[in-house]
């Protein structure tokens, strides 16, 4: 049942997530993705969901621009 419950979870565009609060306790949180793909290939569609860290300190800009650097 649970399987079948993550599942719809997943086809729906959640994501669950165990945390650790601070007793030590693991739950599962779910999030909802900041983008999603779908590309198809062949008789294959892959999803790809797409999560932001919204605390970050850095910019998608500030990221790409590392990359760019590092690549040099």
């Amino acid at each position: 049942m649970q399987e079948a419950e993550q599942n719809k979870d997943t086809e729906m565009g959640l994501e669950t997530d165990m945390v650790t609060d601070t007793m030590g306790t693991k739950s599962p949180v779910e999030q909802i993705p900041d983008g999603k793909i779908e590309r198809k290939i062949g008789n294959t569609t892959y999803v790809v969901n797409v999560f932001f860290n919204h605390d970050s300190g850095f910019t998608a800009e500030d990221k790409i621009k590392r990359l760019i650097l590092a690549g040099q």
